[in-house]
């Protein structure tokens, strides 16, 4: 049996610093990391653990949209090409008193050890009769999230989302995901794991400084 030590934290528009992220691979002995929010700090946290046990894993720094999450693996795991899965494609409503849309939202996913990973950070509500385009981003990201995970599912690939999905684990949008998909959702809040031909086990939330996002972590087995 395969057993890795994982986690995922949003970094808060890359307002942890590397030093922390560094200290929570070190802490709890991850294996792998998925992190979202990253920008602008994901050059600078690749470059922090250049010399240390873990690779960052980051898609075009120049492209907004896919900029926001990486992977981070142990060096010495059997690790296959990453790629940016495109969530959305025209944005959302920023806040109050900020002009224009948000930038489309884009997840980063890699293959580790036979897993598909996916560093998963769904667009955010308020979903209100105020704020449409945000409602409609996030439905379609858990749409492309569905037909992405029907493809691995027939090519027999095991996958795990671990991340911020801006829902609860309760909400009707997510049974729907885990019916279509056929797969096991674990973890509560909206920081948790979607995980199919693999267990996931041992999930907790952790208290680190520096983000409004509790780190969590938890073991995978196949």
């Amino acid at each position: 049996m395969t057993q890795l030590q994982c986690g995922a934290w949003n970094l808060r528009v890359g307002k942890v610093p590397p030093r922390r992220v560094r200290r929570l691979l070190r802490k709890q002995k991850l294996d792998v990391l998925c992190t979202s929010e990253t920008h602008p700090r994901a050059p600078q946290l690749r470059t922090k653990l250049a010399a240390s046990q873990w690779r960052v894993h980051i898609a075009d720094p120049a492209d907004p949209s896919a900029r926001d999450s990486t992977i981070i693996t142990r060096r010495q795991l059997a690790v296959g090409p990453g790629h940016v899965l495109r969530l959305e494609k025209k944005g959302w409503e920023r806040k109050p008193g900020r002009p224009g849309l948000h930038w489309p939202r884009s997840a980063y996913t890699i293959r580790v050890v036979g897993i598909q990973y996916v560093a998963v950070h769904l667009p955010p509500g308020p979903f209100g009769a105020k704020y449409p385009l945000r409602k409609k981003a996030n439905l379609t990201s858990l749409e492309t999230l569905t037909t992405q995970a029907l493809l691995w599912n027939k090519a027999n690939v095991p996958w795990v989302m671990a991340g911020d999905w801006n829902r609860q684990p309760s909400d009707p949008e997510v049974k729907a995901f885990a019916k279509a998909t056929g797969c096991l959702v674990t973890g509560r809040g909206i920081d948790w794991v979607a995980h199919r031909g693999c267990k996931v086990t041992g999930y907790r939330k952790l208290s680190f400084r520096g983000s409004d996002h509790k780190p969590i972590v938890f073991t995978v087995s196949m």
